[in-house]
């Protein structure tokens, strides 16, 4: 068992491979919601613009980008929810369960104000201009619908935060009784992990489908069918950060990042399945979810996928990702605020080049290129201001 007062502090080597691999999780997520504009399946809904498919819909479109969703979506955001976890347990242990919901408010809820109040309205007004309408910005933002859009990952991560404080203030040696074995063997963590999220997944997929998103009001919380899964994988990173990094399979000798080849080959047959069951369900995106034949099968697939994926892209940089370099390094420290401030530069790249005759994969290069580009150049801006630096 791991003493309490053991010091959890990342070794360089680890601290490199998990704050590149979250920074590399930011670069999807821009790039997935650049694509989202060239997609065949796209649809624009003039009635109701903020419930189209993406923001901004493009004439040019490409079948290159047809899968990456699916694949995309099938397991960053809960490695991020996973990474998301592992420090926790240390902050409640080191800060206090008042001082760590202090600092999490600080970090997550004010941003998440200034997404839903600013930087949302500026990224949706293009959207709102595309429904042929007319007003002036701020005639727009006074009747804003006050969605959150990416801002919900903040809302649902303090939410699990909180929910992680309370189980430490009930049942603060629950964690550091899991078995060690569970916590060192890959393979052991592998089965346990699936058979969770598999139990919090296909229920709320047969209940929701694929792509509902669940909202509270004007505020987006997340996609439903996968808001479970990702307290899983968030709750399982909170369990290997109690037990402690350095016993854990993340750094136990001869554990995950040794096994990369067989996680790698792992992955490549978990996506190829995964797509022959996507492409044999036939599932309407614009319709009500009626669960098609086939919709279990595909469920059980995509909760595979996304721990396989995860495994191989921990094990990938765990093993590869272990030297330091400077650009990487500011991308790393400004990948949060680079999450926070992007949606704008993306959504309004991809309106300002609809009337350009090319390609959607060099429309879509251009967007991904200036988009990072200018979000960088923010972030590196806006952590100059005092106190902003403390809260991205």
């Amino acid at each position: 068992m791991v003493d309490n007062s053991a010091d959890l502090r990342p070794s360089n080597q680890r601290s490199c491979s998990l704050d590149y691999l979250r920074a590399t999780i930011i670069l999807l997520v821009l790039y997935l919601h650049t694509i989202l504009c060239y997609l065949p399946s796209a649809r624009f809904n003039l009635s109701d613009y903020v419930h189209s498919t993406a923001p901004i819909i493009d004439t040019s479109r490409s079948t290159v980008f047809n899968l990456m969703p699916l694949l995309l979506n099938g397991f960053f955001m809960a490695l991020l929810f996973f990474l998301s976890g592992l420090f926790v347990w240390k902050s409640l242990y080191n800060k206090g369960i008042t001082c760590f919901l202090k600092v999490r408010l600080r970090r997550l809820g004010i941003p998440f104000l200034i997404m839903v109040t600013v930087i949302m309205p500026i990224a949706y007004y293009p959207s709102f201009l595309q429904t042929g309408a007319q007003e002036s910005f701020f005639s727009y933002w006074f009747g804003w619908s006050w969605i959150s859009g990416p801002a919900w990952y903040l809302s649902l991560l303090f939410g699990f935060d909180l929910l992680a404080a309370i189980f430490f203030r009930v049942a603060a040696k629950s964690c550091r009784r899991v078995p060690e074995v569970f916590i060192r063997k890959p393979s052991l963590f592998f089965v346990v992990l699936v058979f969770f999220s598999g139990a919090s997944f296909i229920p709320m997929w047969a209940l929701y489908g694929p792509y509902q998103w669940f909202e509270l009001g004007p505020f987006t919380i997340g996609q439903a069918c996968r808001i479970g899964l990702y307290a899983v994988y968030f709750f399982a990173g909170v369990v290997v950060g109690a037990k402690g990094l350095q016993s854990s399979f993340l750094r136990y000798p001869g554990s995950l990042s040794s096994r990369w080849r067989s996680w790698l080959l792992a992955s490549l047959i978990a996506a190829l399945v995964l797509v022959i069951s996507f492409t044999g369900v036939n599932i309407d995106i614009a319709g009500p979810w009626t669960r098609p034949d086939g919709w279990f099968l595909l469920g059980i697939c995509l909760v595979f996928y996304s721990a396989i994926l995860c495994f191989t892209f921990l094990a990938l940089f765990l093993r590869f990702v272990t030297i330091r370099h400077p650009w990487a390094d500011s991308l790393s420290k400004n990948s949060y605020a680079i999450y926070i401030v992007h949606y704008p530069f993306v959504i309004w790249t991809q309106y300002l080049l609809l009337s350009w005759s090319m390609a959607a994969e060099i429309k879509a290069l251009l967007v991904i290129s200036l988009s990072l580009f200018l979000s960088w150049g923010t972030s590196l801006l806006l952590r100059r201001i005092p106190g902003v630096n403390a809260l991205i």
